[in-house]
């Protein structure tokens, strides 16, 4: 029972990645029957990103909280977001820069 009741918190964190899918795949089809050229597989991945980040705001103002030592919840979350995104971007050049040197013995 610890199992399922584990398993059941775990799919109910990301409720809200499963509510901006579902609402993605809905805004996608009304887009696409107004003639926009949206497919559905973008309305489910943008939804999904959408419903990613309302889940893991609370992560977001505490890293932010942690870079600035304000309190302020606006100025913590979008430094948040920024330390996410520049941690992303670092992670992406080191990965490219290991492609390239491996690139440069395969010639």
């Amino acid at each position: 029972m610890d199992a399922l009741k584990r398993v059941w918190k775990q799919i109910w964190f990301f409720k809200w990645a499963f509510a901006g899918i579902v609402l993605g795949a809905v805004v996608a089809g009304l887009l696409s029957s107004a003639g926009v050229a949206v497919t559905m597989d973008e309305g489910i991945l943008w939804g999904a990103v959408a419903g990613l980040v309302v889940t893991y705001s609370g992560y977001f103002l505490k890293s932010g909280k942690m870079v600035t030592k304000r309190d302020n919840p606006v100025l913590n979350y979008i430094v948040g977001v920024f330390v996410f995104l520049a941690i992303s971007a670092v992670i992406i050049a080191i990965f490219f820069g290991m492609f390239w040197v491996i690139s440069l013995f395969i010639k």
